[in-house]
This record gives C-alpha cells, sequence and structure tokens, in this order.
C-alpha cells in the first residue's frame, strides 16, 4: 500500500439515476483513492486528464450519470479525476512522482486517460496491479459504449483485460469472448504468448500437446481451439490488441473461432524483445460445431 501523501481530497457529486439521486464520491488524491479501494476490496477507476475542468473531465463526470454506467459501477468502483501530473509514490517508495511519469501507467505514453487497477483482492495475479488503460484522445480512445465494455471485463491482467476489450469491441462482434473467461484456457493462453514471444516467432508450437492436455481438462462435450497473431513492431500495447484481433479478422479460419460463441475461453498477448507482441486466445467451442 502506498505510503500518505497529503491530505484527504475528494467531493461528492449527485447524479440523477432511475429517478433518484445518488451521491458518487470523487477523490482528488492517488493515495487516499487507493487506500479506500484496497479497504473497500474494489478496483479503482481513475480519470487522469490534463484540467480537473476540462473536456474530458467533464464527458467522464457526465458518464458517470449514465444509468447504465451506474449500474455496472455499482459498489465495485472508487473513483478518483486526477490529473497528469498529480503526486504518486515513486517505485523506490522515496517521496512521489507526477503520476504519468509512473512507470506502471507507461502504457499511456503520456497521454491522459482511464487507468484501472484491481484491489478487490480477487485474483492474485491482478491484485495491486494497473489491469486497464485507454486514452481519451487519439485514435484508440474512450467513449461511453466502450466504457461499458471496460467495466464488463472478467478479472484478468492488464494484457489479458487488453485483448478480450479489443475482440469485444471489434466492430463485427465476434461472440468468442462473451461466455467464461476459464483459468484453465487462460493460464494456457499467456503460456504460450510468452513462449511465442521469447522465441520471437509466431505459430502454434507444439499444440498437439496442449490440444490432448486440453481436451483432458474441458467437459466432454467442448474442444479447444487456438488462434494466434502478432502484431506489427513497435506498436503500443493498445494498438498490437487491435491489431491482433484485426488479423484474425483477415484470415477465415481464425474468425470462424473467434467469431463463434463459446462455452469457455483465454487470451493473452506478450511482448518480445523485438517489440512485436504475440497474441493468443484459446477458446473452448461446442463439438457440434462445423469448422
Amino acid at each position: 500500500m502506498p505510503a500518505g501523501l497529503g491530505w484527504t481530497i475528494a467531493y461528492v457529486i449527485a447524479v440523477a439515476t432511475s429517478g433518484r439521486v445518488a451521491d458518487t464520491v470523487i477523490h482528488e488524491d492517488y493515495v487516499r483513492a487507493y487506500e479506500a479501494a484496497d479497504a473497500r476490496g474494489r478496483m479503482l477507476m481513475i480519470a487522469c486528464v490534463g484540467d480537473l475542468e476540462g473536456k474530458a473531465a467533464r464527458k467522464w463526470k457526465k458518464w458517470l450519470a449514465d444509468d447504465q454506467i451506474r449500474n455496472l459501477l455499482g459498489d465495485r468502483y472508487e473513483l478518483a479525476l486526477l490529473t497528469t501530473d498529480s503526486p504518486v509514490p515513486s517505485p523506490d517508495g522515496e517521496g512521489s512522482v507526477p503520476l504519468l511519469e509512473h512507470p506502471g501507467f507507461a502504457h499511456l505514453h503520456g497521454e491522459p486517460g482511464l487507468i484501472m487497477i484491481d484491489l478487490t483482492g480477487r485474483n492474485e495475479s491482478s491484485y495491486e496491479k494497473v489491469v486497464f488503460l485507454y486514452p481519451f484522445e487519439g485514435r484508440y480512445h474512450v467513449t461511453r459504449e466502450n466504457l461499458i465494455e471496460m467495466l464488463k471485463l472478467p478479472l484478468g491482467t492488464l494484457t489479458q483485460r487488453m485483448l478480450i476489450f479489443a475482440v469485444r469491441v471489434h466492430e463485427d462482434d465476434p461472440r468468442s469472448a462473451d461466455s467464461e473467461a476459464l483459468s484453465l484456457l487462460v493460464n494456457a493462453a499467456q503460456l504460450h504468448a510468452q513462449y511465442q514471444a521469447d522465441i520471437q516467432l509466431q505459430g502454434h508450437h507444439h499444440w498437439e500437446r496442449r490440444f490432448q492436455e486440453l481436451l483432458a481438462e474441458l467437459p466432454d462435450d467442448v474442444m479447444p481451439y487456438e488462434v494466434c497473431a502478432e502484431s506489427w513492431p513497435g506498436e503500443t500495447l493498445i494498438e498490437a490488441a487491435h491489431e491482433c484481433v484485426h488479423s484474425w479478422r483477415q484470415s477465415s479460419g481464425h474468425w470462424q473461432r473467434v467469431a463463434s460463441k463459446t462455452r469457455f475461453y483465454g487470451y493473452d498477448m506478450k511482448r518480445g524483445s523485438n517489440g512485436i507482441w504475440y497474441g493468443t486466445g484459446i477458446l473452448a467451442i461446442g463439438r457440434e460445431v462445423d469448422f
């Protein structure tokens, strides 16, 4: 847990929802927001903006008044509105650094955006880690519609959730990530994405062995299928996630799997030392599906 930095700063906004007025606390101090989320076992959502009264801040506050978004937030999120230079504890525990200079938020590349930190304590691999971030401006940016998808993401690591998100928001509405993220498949996708990154080569390496191992653990009426993709060199995490899904869209075989309904799924992506991200999806699809 981070050391304290100054006094608690928070305010309350009243928003109309379902004919009533509800109070929503929005912190303006990183440490206090973090501590509140950790104490309550919540996800921490930070709106990191250039100006607390600017366009991005106003847009985010407007979304908080949306009934569908409020229902998804429920009591699962602690909220904070911070500027890009808000002080956060430095990685070495000595003093503070501006928010967007902290390496934990490096995937925003210095741009304002939404940040989510998992303080629910329900997933060991993601607890106390950044599990999602997305810019307010640019080619890929936060909208009301994709904020709703962000709030629906299952627990998991940043790379897992980013690739799941990219699948779910694709314009052709693939269905493979609409079911349950099964730890068996998530772990298998993570391991194979890392293997491809380690050898810097995309492919279904040793799939026959993995297929048999997964088949033995899955229900009898489903079969595992694997899809793999890679980004262009030098793409950011966010760009690469969307590029992997775009690559699958260009392959009829891969897309048939990504687009189909599944019983379970697992997605992950890892970056090799060559600057290329390698994505893997492992999908449990009913045996009646004709491939």
